[in-house]
């Protein structure tokens, strides 16, 4: 069981602040980021371009795409005075080529996977035309942008195509480290992210095909691309997949432990979605070590974060595992046949909800299967309670 006692997770609304925010638990949420003055300048363009991309990044990884969509509307009124970006920045290249990347991250973001996969596709040959791969800032470009396309590929139920991509991608980046480049600049820092999120993408495909040993060997070799200081939200996401896999691997220990790291890191970052993320894990995992009162909690709370922050996929799979902990407890208590069923229908009730959800707004046939699955399990309980019931009652009749 974990040392940490996730079930005392509060949310903490706090009016005082600056209008536009709000906070949930220790980070506060920008909606509308605060005005930038957009200079021509020599420094002025190149450090707000940078700022506007930082965020804009920040907001897509923590689950704020609404944020997102505001840094990305600034980036463009950057990117349209070409010549204001020739004078100050002499990147108009670089820059036109990682607008290619940010529409195909927006739709990751927000769950709209089959648009990405078009997007992706056409995105990928646009830059092939355009650019010169074979330079290191557009190889790695390119790499990022098959890394989110794959993801997309994965989701959809492309996997075999996404796992093919992937592994080109790390073969073609996974270049002996050279000590003298310094971890801090720019480039490198992106080529390493580039990796880590292509072997933390081929675990997370090859865990929900039942390859755990593979998947954990993949989960492993991302984290060693993750610089914590750099990459917090990177590095607390592999360690929930890795955490995750330890659970299927029946190893509560190593699970524990890896899910504890993931969310030290998310509760000090402060993002709701990722909160949100861990507390279903957790409570994913409390239900196979058979805590379904301890699962129930957390789900529930996972529920709340991610309506709060309007993540449609999020509440997909909260609902699942709350139907999943509801279940559990009906296996592990000793209540009533009424009680019971009411937990079963209310059970059914996410599970419906979590279908509506993976079968018409967010395409993710895997998550659609797993919720059927768990469907099919409820019915099955409820049938087995009606029919108790029932037995019960005819055993009373004759005894009478």
């Amino acid at each position: 069981m974990s040392n940490i006692d996730t079930c005392q997770f509060q949310q903490i609304e706090i009016d005082n602040q600056a209008p536009g925010t709000r906070s949930i638990g220790v980070q506060y949420i920008a909606d509308k980021p605060a005005p930038i003055q957009v200079s021509v300048g020599q420094y002025e363009t190149r450090d707000v371009y940078q700022q506007c991309a930082k965020q804009f990044d920040e907001n897509v990884l923590y689950g704020n795409p609404k944020a997102a969509e505001i840094w990305h509307e600034r980036i463009h009124m950057l990117a349209d005075d070409a010549e204001a970006l020739r004078n100050s920045l002499g990147l108009e290249d670089e820059i036109a080529c990682d607008e290619l990347m940010r529409p195909l991250m927006l739709l990751n973001a927000t769950g709209r996977y089959a648009e990405a996969v078009q997007y992706g596709k056409n995105a990928r040959v646009r830059l092939g035309d355009r650019f010169d791969v074979s330079r290191p800032y557009f190889q790695t470009a390119a790499a990022e942008l098959d890394v989110y396309y794959a993801q997309a590929l994965a989701y959809t139920g492309q996997t075999d195509t996404a796992l093919h991509l992937l592994r080109r991608v790390a073969a073609e980046l996974d270049v002996v480290h050279d000590p003298d480049v310094d971890l801090g600049q720019y480039p490198e820092l992106r080529r390493r992210r580039v990796l880590g999120r292509a072997h933390n993408n081929l675990g997370h495909i090859l865990e929900s095909e039942d390859q755990l040993l593979e998947a954990r060997r993949e989960f492993w070799i991302a984290l060693a691309y993750f610089p914590v200081s750099e990459l917090g939200e990177e590095w607390a996401n592999t360690h929930d997949n890795l955490g995750r896999t330890y659970v299927r691997l029946c190893d509560p220990e190593h699970a524990w432990e890896h899910l504890d790291q993931s969310w030290i890191m998310r509760e000090s970052l402060g993002w709701p979605h990722c909160l949100a993320l861990s507390l279903t894990s957790r409570s994913n995992a409390y239900h196979e070590f058979g805590h379904g009162q301890r699962a129930e909690k957390l789900a529930w709370e996972a529920l709340m974060l991610f309506r709060q922050v309007g993540s449609r996929r999020g509440i997909g799979l909260a609902c699942i595992a709350l139907a999943r902990a509801l279940r559990r407890v009906c296996e592990e208590r000793r209540m009533s046949s009424q009680e019971r069923m009411f937990r079963l229908d209310e059970a059914e009730r996410y599970l419906r909800q979590a279908i509506s959800i993976f079968e018409h707004e967010v395409c993710e046939p895997i998550r659609l299967a797993e919720a059927y699955d768990e469907l099919v399990g409820t019915s099955r309980d409820k049938m087995a309670t009606c029919w108790i019931d029932s037995t019960a009652v005819e055993t009373a009749r004759s005894a009478a």
